[in-house]
């Protein structure tokens, strides 16, 4: 039996999280293509979803709703609700402007009345300023207690880097693993952040899943194959472990 599942298809249903209310994304690496993947396919299943965040994101092109004390949060509802199964539909993104291309949370009472309208929230939980691999300080991730899945991102180029080019405050991250920042990630570290008590997926949330992105199509499995202690390490450990291949891994 396989340690690792492939994600080749729809995300929400190979991760057995479609019933999901909402998740949270957290790591580095491909967690806001992950957010905009899944709203998207909530979408498409004639869900209503929406994409947010607990700390800051890049602010999307388009498609955003910025929030201030006078937005219509039933004016919202009405807009995501006309995305349901729609052949395009428009992946709307709500947040605070903070004018530097940047932006943060809205209040939490949004967030409440948003879920009691049925409406999916895909959370980017966590900064990583588009490096790979990160180690979370002691106030990382904002994972709030109502998420119901939290969804750890490493990205698998980061293996063969030095922490200098691939990770997010890298002196602070080498330091974690008793490293030097010019000093090259091994699988075996991005296995210890998924698994650590303090890594990428702390947190009192029950539902986790440990996703690698940064592969092509075919990959995954070379990979596998090129890294088996850290195959086994996560085999062993019984948490749900994807790779996920896109076309456009980077």
């Amino acid at each position: 039996m396989e340690s690792y599942y492939k994600l080749g298809g729809t995300m929400l249903r190979e991760l057995n999280i479609l019933d999901a209310q909402s998740i949270a994304f957290t790591g580095a690496g491909g967690k806001t293509t992950a957010v905009y993947t899944c709203v998207e396919e909530f979408l498409k299943e004639g869900i209503p979803a929406l994409a947010v965040t607990t700390t800051k994101m890049r602010k999307p092109n388009r498609d955003f709703i910025p929030w201030n004390e006078e937005t219509d949060l039933d004016k919202i509802v009405h807009m995501i609700l006309k995305e349901r199964k729609s052949p395009k539909p428009r992946l709307w993104t709500l947040g605070v402007d903070l004018q530097n291309g940047k932006i943060s949370e809205a209040p939490e009472e949004v967030f409440g009345y948003m879920r009691k309208q049925g409406i999916r929230l895909c959370v980017e939980a966590d900064g990583s300023a588009g490096k790979w691999i990160k180690v979370p300080r002691e106030y990382e991730p904002a994972v709030p207690s109502w998420i119901d899945v939290q969804i750890g991102i490493l990205n698998g180029r980061a293996i063969g880097r030095t922490f200098l080019e691939a990770a997010h405050r890298p002196e602070e991250c080498a330091a974690w693993f008793l490293k030097d920042p010019d000093e090259k990630i091994t699988a075996e570290d991005l296995a210890k952040l998924y698994l650590h008590p303090e890594g990428i997926l702390k947190g009192q949330t029950k539902r986790k899943r440990a996703v690698l992105s940064g592969m092509r199509p075919g990959e995954g499995i070379t990979f596998m194959r090129k890294f088996p202690k850290m195959k086994e390490k996560m085999r062993k450990s019984g948490l749900p472990f994807y790779i996920w291949e896109y076309a456009y891994a980077e």
